[in-house]
């Protein structure tokens, strides 16, 4: 059996859902003939939708390193990248995936704008997400009442100790200044 028959029954077996039986040709063509893209981009597809994502990333990085004059690899790329919550790489990829595209392929390019802007959107929420848990769980002081704040600092500052300013947050500040607590201000010193 050659490589192109391999690689055909795998293509078959693939577009029947039968992903088993694709992989398992698909990875006979590339033992055949490990210098074609078209089939390691073609194994990517099939361990993609197996859900064996870092393994189609791999295939996607030999389609690249065959083939880096194509669009297939890195348009691959970004979509396993951003499956992967890897955004900017995910990113990068697509760039350099729209970089390849043929100038008169508008579906193409439309695809991988919209995947590309997908990865932007999703990364912003992830980082706002990570932000908001990190505010929510590492700010522990934010979320005591501004009184109790006043007598913390009132035992810190007892022993005619003083304060910098740097070292309290600007909204501490603002609700003493606010609160009109004296004994919390005669113990600021300002910062030169």
């Amino acid at each position: 059996m050659t490589w192109k028959d391999s690689f055909e029954k795998g293509v078959t077996h693939f577009k029947r859902g039968q992903l088993l039986e694709a992989l398992a040709h698909m990875n006979q063509a590339a033992e055949l003939r490990s210098d074609s893209y078209v089939i390691y981009d073609s194994r990517a597809a099939v361990h993609e939708k197996l859900g064996n994502l870092k393994a189609a990333l791999l295939d996607s990085k030999q389609v690249i390193d065959l083939a880096p004059d194509r669009w297939q690899g890195y348009a691959r790329s970004a979509r396993l990248f951003s499956e992967l919550r890897k955004y900017n790489s995910a990113i990068k990829m697509a760039d350099h995936a729209l970089g390849r595209l043929r100038p008169d392929d508008a579906q193409r390019r439309t695809q991988l704008v919209e995947l590309r802007e997908l990865a932007v959107t999703t990364q912003a929420i992830a980082e706002e997400q990570r932000r908001s848990h990190i505010s929510e769980t590492s700010y522990l002081l934010g979320k005591l009442p501004v009184e109790i704040l006043v007598e913390i600092f009132d035992v810190l500052v007892s022993d005619d100790n003083q304060l910098d300013m740097k070292a309290i947050p600007r909204l501490w500040t603002l609700a003493a200044y606010r609160d009109r607590h004296p004994s919390f201000w005669r113990t600021l010193r300002p910062i030169p």
